[in-house]
């Protein structure tokens, strides 16, 4: 014995997941959903509550599924299956018992063996009793529905051979009652009443009905399907089969009515009425002439064989209708979609824009009528064949007659000026000319009064396809028909004329066609796309989007932020007013950017012939180059940027022409891999000329303007090469420059002189001399002698943002809150006055602050700081450094906590030398000079021991006898850093409670004096002294506070404290 529990033949609390042995099992499930297979034997299994799947196995099972929705399946054996409460599937073989127990069942059972009887009783509710009827099996058994409206499935799918001795004990006749599902015996698809043709038929036998069907082998036999036990024929209905068949014949169907919700309706293969209402539902009629209709809502009807009625009614439907009858299909309101043409066909759209179309085969001779009705349509004419005759209307509105099919009769009654005809999908793929042209793809005769067209698959040029009509124009003058009538702008008389499309002052999507079109996008954001053609495109106002795409285009943007894109073909681009975008990567192509900061992109490579223009226009504009397509490029007036990068070409491949034009341009010339000749004229301003390291060292660049001396044009030097920190023209050999008659040679040494690369030239200046250049004309202020001389930066008024370069510069910020950074090399920042950020950067930098409140970050290297006026920050980074805070309190911030450093110095000179031990590194010092405080990142101390730390220190002391809290300390501070006065603070304290606590609520002078000398001085007063600080309080010339502060700042107590804070003061910072 198996259960859950072990030891208890009871439910158990957790779900089962077991299988049994092969000796007789109990399996006890749960009252969770179980999972059970008893294996070999004779078994028993309880499955409880819960949504149980239970297998007996082999031998002879009892199984009982208990509350829940149960799955028990026992294939083999003589079996006893009970499912109890629940919705269950029982399934099994002949031979055995089945009790569905309450609720709506499915019992399925497959016969196996002669002679064995089974029963099976559904029980409580609407219960499934579904046999196999064996061709070569007679079954017996007896079968009872119980309790509800109950179906009784017959599936067989060969002859029959035996008569079934099955026997239904309780069968409930009329509407309302049992039914019998024949429909499997036929494959699920009957051609008409089975009764009505004699294949199926009720006889009586004594007080019970049989179920009769024609023996396969003789039709004049027939052989028992199932008995109804006391029913006579005449109480057995159309009611009584699940698909309606009236068992006294005839074509009458079910009446199928849905709900306002999402139905769906099967109809039989008789004559059905099948009606959705509301909601969206799926409507199949099956065989037989049937009435659909959707009623509101999206609805989906399908018809089967025969003379059909679809109705869609108001909503978005879809009506298919693959019958060779005479059917109707009507759309109704709403944007609906017709698929018929199968049959002699009417297609009705309705309302709507709606979708119409023809793809069945047809029958010769038949005649279908489309209609679109009012709306926007789409008429489809796809495959219909067989010398079919169609009459179609678009109706009101504009619509499209997509038409594929050829060698019919089809005749467009309504064609308007506002329709068009798509004959494109006949035309051979790629197709660009014009097919009405000399190829004479199509052609458009007039015929009477009516236009007939024609199509030609392999064109004049072919032999195989002579011309077939495609559609006949009903009353329409071939004179009136013009591109805009058939998609993709061809135009019937064989010319490329294409569209004249004109936007409105919206934001308009206008579209070309195949052929030369013309658009103008007015007013508004629009976006045109000329698609194939040599289209003309112009955005007008408005920030506009043009795409030329195939062809060779003229694009005009207009006023406005425009984007151009040219596409294939030899293009013009022209941005207009505003700050527009122009690219094309095809064909020799002309790019003006107009007024504007315009941004200009051709990626296009090798083309013949004159290549392609870019010019910038007016505007600080930018322009790239990549490949080699482009002849010429002119920057135009502004401070252009120009980047030029192409691969090879001919060695006698045309010169690139670059003129900058006026203003301060920047030209990049990077990755190049040619020896075309570049030549360039930087025209008026400061030009700035960069490079690349992969630049081949064939690719040679001639200026032809550059201006030397201060004020003149620039050259990057740097750029030749991936990184270098010196001089290129230095020590390492890696840049010269080489008088050559009246010109400069620029020449580079790639890897210097240590590598196995010579010098190449890489750029010619002409008419220039090598004495006339200056640091000036390098970027980071590099001097052709080599030197290690940088730039000089000078700020303005403003707060400026000033950066130094690989050399050693002179940086100076002037007035305004400045950010200087020195970058590499052995620079000089200087702020000046504001409240000034210094960065050193790489290199032995010095920093000097400059009034106001500075901060001096020196960076890497052995560097020299001066914060001067203002309370500075002074950070000396790696390196040993020196730090002179100057006047104002100034703080030297350190990156790591107290005991990392030793301290030594004196306040007596100010000096102090900070040594940062790291382990394993070389250590650091710093020598401070001026400067007042120290930061760590776990604790700040105070170094001026005779300024306001000092005096802080000393009056808590002198209160309180005692050691100062570093709070506290630094809240009294900071009060003096803001210019209190020591006898205010010394008030601070004779006013606090530990002062009276200490010195009394109310002390007579002479007690205060005796105290303030044993408590500041540690002593008894001597005579002297106590008469005179007495006399003090006493005749009021000052006060307790007053007396205290003197007390503090006394020589004796200055040197008492000495040691104490000889090596700074820690407090907290008070903010």
């Amino acid at each position: 014995m198996i259960n859950a529990l072990l030891q208890s033949a009871g439910p158990g609390p957790v779900p089962v997941n077991l299988t049994g042995t092969e000796q007789n099992d109990t399996i006890h499930g749960s009252e969770q959903r179980d999972n059970i297979d008893g294996g070999e034997g004779n078994d028993t299994i309880y499955g409880y509550g819960g949504n149980d799947d239970l297998r007996g196995g082999g031998g002879n099972d009892r199984i009982e599924g208990g509350d829940g929705d149960d799955r028990i399946e026992d294939s083999l054996g003589a079996n006893h299956f009970f499912g109890g409460n629940g919705n269950d599937t029982l399934t099994g073989s002949s031979g055995s018992t089945y009790a569905g127990g309450a609720g709506n069942d499915y019992i399925q059972i497959s016969w196996f063996t002669n002679g064995v009887a089974t029963v099976a009783d559904g029980g409580a509710g609407n219960d499934t009793i579904a046999i196999d009827v064996s061709s070569f099996i007679a079954g017996t058994g007896s079968l009872a529905g119980g309790a509800g409206s109950d179906r009784f499935v017959l599936n067989h799918f060969g002859p029959l051979n035996f008569a079934q001795e099955i026997v239904i004990t309780d069968f409930t006749t009329g509407a309302g009652g049992d039914q019998i599902d024949i429909l499997r015996m036929f494959n699920f698809e009957p051609v008409g009443n089975p009764f009505d043709t004699g294949i199926l038929r009720l006889v009586a036998s004594g007080a019970d009905t049989l179920l009769q069907k024609q023996s396969t082998g003789d039709p004049a036999l027939y052989l028992t399907l199932v008995t109804l036990r006391g029913v006579t024929p005449g109480q057995v209905g159309a009611a009584n089969f699940v698909n309606g068949f009236d068992p006294r014949g005839g074509t009458a169907g079910m009446l199928l009515t849905g709900t306002a919700g999402n139905d769906t309706l099967n109809g039989t293969g008789l004559d059905d009425k099948l009606l959705g209402l509301g909601g969206n539902d799926a409507l199949f009629g099956g065989a037989g002439n049937d009435l659909l209709d959707g009623g509101d809502g999206d609805d989906t009807l399908h018809d089967g064989a025969g003379d059909n009625v679809l109705r869609g009614g108001a909503g978005k439907d879809r009506l298919e209708s693959y019958s060779e009858g005479t059917n109707l299909l009507e759309g109704g309101i709403g944007n609906d979609y017709l698929f018929g043409g199968s049959g002699a066909d009417t297609m009705l759209a309705g309302a709507g824009g709606d979708y119409l179309n023809l793809r069945g085969n047809g029958a010769p001779g038949r005649i279908i009528t489309v209609d679109g009705g009012d709306g926007n349509d789409t008429l489809v004419f796809d495959e219909t064949r067989n010398a079919v005759a169609i009459r179609a209307s678009g109706g009101a509105g504009a619509d499209l007659f997509e038409i594929l099919a050829t060698g019919t009769n089809l005749i467009i009654t309504d064609f308007g000026s506002d329709d068009r005809i798509d004959l494109s999908r006949g035309l051979p793929y790629g197709l660009t000319d014009n097919p009405f042209g000399a190829a004479g793809y199509l052609n458009a005769r007039q015929q009477g009064a009516d236009v007939a067209l024609y199509i030609d698959l392999d064109g004049i040029a072919g032999s195989t396809h002579a011309p077939e009509l495609a559609a006949v124009l009903a009353n329409v003058s071939l004179a009136s028909l013009g591109s805009t009538q058939f998609v993709n702008g061809y135009h019937p008389n064989g010319s490329t004329q294409g569209s004249v499309q004109t936007g409105t002052a919206g934001n308009d999507v206008l579209v070309g066609d195949t052929q030369d079109d013309t658009i103008d996008g007015g007013d508004g954001d629009d976006q045109l796309d000329g698609r194939a053609g040599n289209d003309t495109l112009r955005g007008g106002a408005g920030d506009d989007t043009l795409d030329g795409n195939v062809g060779n285009d003229l694009l005009q943007g207009g006023a406005g932020k425009d984007q151009l894109s040219g596409g294939d073909g030899d293009d013009t681009l022209e941005g207009g007013d505003g700050n527009d975008d122009l690219r094309d990567a095809q064909g020799a192509n002309i790019l003006r950017g107009g007024e504007g900061d315009d941004r200009l992109r051709d990626d296009g490579l090798w083309v013949s012939g004159a290549g392609s223009l870019l010019d910038g226009g007016a505007g600080d504009d930018r322009i790239d180059v990549e490949g080699s397509a482009v002849r010429k490029i002119i920057g135009g007036a502004g401070n252009d940027e120009i980047t030029l990068s192409h691969g090879s070409e001919p060695a006698d491949a045309p010169s690139l022409q670059i003129d900058g034009g006026e203003g301060d341009d920047t030209m990049r010339f990077q990755y190049l891999d040619t020896s075309r000749r570049i030549d360039v004229t930087g025209g008026g301003g400061s030009d700035h000329y960069r490079f690349n390291e992969f630049n081949d060292p064939a690719a040679v660049i001639t200026i032809r303007d550059f201006q030397t001396g201060a004020g003149g044009d620039m050259l990057d030097v740097f750029s030749f090469f991936y990184y270098r920190a010196d001089n290129p023209f230095g020590m390492g050999g890696a840049a010269r420059m080489v008088q050559y008659g009246s010109h400069v040679l620029l020449q580079i040494d790639a890897d210097g002189a240590a590598g196995p690369k010579t010098f190449a030239t890489q750029v010619v200046l002409e008419n220039t001399t090598v004495s006339a250049f200056t640091s000036d004309n390098f970027h980071e202020g590099s001097h052709p002698d080599g030197s290690s001389r940088g730039q000089t930066v000078v700020g303005s008024l403003l707060d400026d943002r000033l950066s130094g370069g690989r050399l050693d510069d002179l940086l100076r910020g002037m007035t305004g809150n400045d950010t200087i950074d020195g970058g590499a090399g052995n620079d000089v920042l200087e702020g000046g006055d504001g409240n000034d950020f210094l960065h050193g950067g790489e290199g032995n930098d010095a920093l000097r602050g400059g009034g106001g409140n500075d901060v001096l970050d020196g960076n890497q290297g052995n560097n020299r700081l001066y914060g001067d006026d203002g309370n500075d920050v002074l950070i000396g980074g790696a390196g040993d450094d020196l730090l002179h805070g100057g006047a104002g309190i100034d703080t030297v911030r350190y990156t790591a906590g107290r005991d990392n450093y030793t301290i030594a110095g004196s306040a007596a000179t100010g000096t102090w030398t900070i040594h940062e031990r790291v382990a394993g590194m070389n250590d650091n010092r710093d020598q401070l000079e001026s400067v007042e405080r120290l930061q760590f990142t776990n604790r700040t101390l105070a170094l001026d021991l005779d300024g306001a730390a000092g005096q802080a220190y000393r009056i808590y002391r002198a209160a309180f006898d005692r050691a100062p809290d570093e709070l506290g300390l630094g809240y009294w501070i900071a009060a003096l850093d803001r210019g209190a006065s020591l006898d205010a603070v010394a008030g601070g304290f004779a006013d606090s409670r530990e002062f009276r606590d200490m010195y009394g609520a109310a002390p007579s002078n002479a007690a205060v004096v005796t105290l303030l000398y044993r408590n500041v001085l540690d002593r008894a007063p001597d005579d002297g002294g106590f008469a005179f600080w007495l006399d003090v309080l006493d005749s009021g010339r000052d006060n307790v506070a007053g007396v205290l502060a003197s007390f503090s700042e006394s020589g004796e107590n200055v040197a008492a404290v000495a040691d104490l804070i000889g090596q700074g003061i820690a407090y907290q910072p008070w903010e």
